[in-house]
């Protein structure tokens, strides 16, 4: 039957054709070159249906895994982890739970991709939904790292049911690991904690030296918990961050601190990478100990990507020096995202936009679905006040909407900056034309959106503020005709500037 199907160029057919090659089933001799290319020939078809797009043709996204399988193991071919990571793509995104599970690996631990703990959980919840359960037994334990317990143990209780053996047999250990972690956890909030130990950071020499004090916290976390239990990826991405800024400081102030250093690097240059005004929360200065620490890795391994990422946010105050150590950075760690956008930054508080347009840009090339970096560079052609730039703003505004989350904190003003775009184009039409008419309606409705976007702002972000949202409320405002000949609603609003610290807010 699989050998008929096959013939005819089924892929479920040829797939299941090179199963039984590749075990020596059915009759066929056990020949794992010609499960080989039976499964290079599956994974060559169309993976949708050709009138149903929505429905996924069986063989050829499990082709895809088998040869990510082969290319991780080195069967028949020579072991290529990068290769094996392109086929787990692929087999992903063609709906393979099981393939984005191995990707989530690949990822959390740095083989054949740059390791990015954020993107494996984000891998291990794709396919732990989907159903695979190793996925989520690893969504679990990922969950449990974070303390994130109610989750955690659902999903531990979702893989179980789902026959998960391991799981199964490590019932009791996982709960008494997770209740052991949760009672240590509950004795002291991370906040509280970072705000008792604060002025331990500050060695008692310096203290009239370093005024220290701990502010308000811009991010409270047992709120910022709540809407992540809610499925807030915002609130999720900043209590991530929380949590790394958290230990970095505990082990900063641990009484084995010197052991701890490099940890303590990692840890922060985690909460960088995922917010870095996380950093800032308590408006906590840079006291001897932290320089001390960053100096000494610095010194060990002065090309270390997350040593120089802290140095930028601690020390990235002098512009025109940061810039120079930023290019420094980038000709030794040229795939830090990070390093791009703080450059874009630092360039544009000098209005060297073109300049800041060039680092998203690349940073784009690295990682093209960046919010931070996208937003920006919208930013920056909308600022070079041409129209083929504002042409380019709108769109990659645009582009920034349907990636972002709702609640992601610069969704309003980019409403409000294709609102900007449009007015600077309407700025040539005549006051009684009706693409005038048309271009304000137009204009309009997006400015109502932005407002939309506001309330579901987290709380950490209310109430919003925005220049943009400032010069567009006289135009826009309830008792504003759209249709108005009066000029003095046709001036386009100011532009609102770009971060120039390097810590973007």
């Amino acid at each position: 039957y699989y050998t008929k199907a096959a013939a005819k160029g089924n892929a479920e057919g040829i797939y299941n054709l090179a199963r039984m090659a590749d075990r020596g089933q059915g009759g066929i001799k056990k020949d794992h070159q010609m499960a080989l290319e039976l499964f290079q020939k599956a994974a060559s078809k169309p993976p949708y249906h050709p009138k149903i797009p929505t429905l996924r043709m069986p063989g050829v996204a499990e082709a895809e895994h088998a040869l990510g399988l082969r290319y991780e193991e080195g069967v028949v071919v020579k072991k290529n982890l990068k290769t094996a990571a392109y086929w787990y793509e692929r087999g992903m995104n063609h709906g393979l739970p099981s393939s984005a599970n191995n990707l989530a690996i690949m990822y959390e631990n740095g083989l054949g991709v740059e390791k990015n703990t954020e993107k494996s959980e984000q891998l291990f919840e794709f396919a732990a939904t989907k159903g695979d359960p190793n996925a989520m037994l690893s969504l679990a334990l990922c969950l449990l790292e974070r303390n994130q317990f109610q989750i955690a143990r659902e999903w531990h209780r979702r893989a179980c049911d789902a026959g998960h053996i391991s799981a199964q047999l490590n019932q009791e250990q996982f709960h008494a690991a997770a209740s052991q972690k949760e009672s240590s956890t509950s004795q002291m909030h991370p906040v509280s904690e970072i705000k008792q130990h604060a002025s331990s950071a500050v060695p008692k020499s310096n203290v009239s030296d370093r005024k220290y004090e701990c502010s308000e916290p811009q991010y409270h976390y047992d709120t910022l918990k709540e809407h992540a239990l809610r499925g807030s990826r915002t609130a999720q991405r900043l209590c991530k961050a929380l949590e790394h800024f958290h230990t970095a400081l505990k082990m900063l102030m641990s009484s084995d601190a010197e052991t701890n250093e490099r940890q303590f690097i990692h840890e922060m240059a985690e909460c960088i990478r995922l917010e870095p005004s996380a950093v800032e929360l308590l408006g906590l200065e840079i006291d001897e100990k932290i320089e001390e620490v960053i100096n000494r890795s610095l010194k060990r391994k002065p090309n270390d990507e997350e040593t120089q990422m802290c140095y930028v946010s601690f020390f990235g105050y002098d512009t025109n020096r940061i810039i120079e150590y930023l290019k420094q950075c980038i000709k030794q760690n040229p795939k830090c995202v990070y390093f791009y956008i703080s450059l874009a930054a630092a360039d544009s508080s000098l209005d060297r936009f073109e300049k800041a347009l060039e680092s998203c840009n690349v940073g784009l090339s690295i990682d093209p679905t960046n919010c931070e970096l996208m937003c920006m560079k919208a930013d920056f052609l909308r600022l070079l006040e041409n129209d083929a730039a504002t042409r380019d703003a709108i769109e990659v505004y645009k582009a920034f909407l349907v990636l972002a989350p709702n609640d992601h904190p610069k969704v309003p003003k980019a409403y409000y900056g294709i609102v900007t775009c449009y007015l600077t184009f309407q700025s040539h039409l005549s006051e009684q034309s009706a693409q005038l008419t048309m271009a304000l309606a137009q204009a309009q409705k997006l400015y109502e959106k932005g407002l939309e976007a506001e309330k579901l702002q987290l709380p950490c972000y209310m109430p919003y503020h925005s220049a943009f949202k400032e010069a567009l409320q006289e135009l826009f405002d309830e008792d504003s005709e759209v249709n108005s000949d009066s000029n003095e609603t046709l001036v386009s609003p100011a532009p609102e500037m770009v971060s120039s610290s390097p810590r973007q807010n």
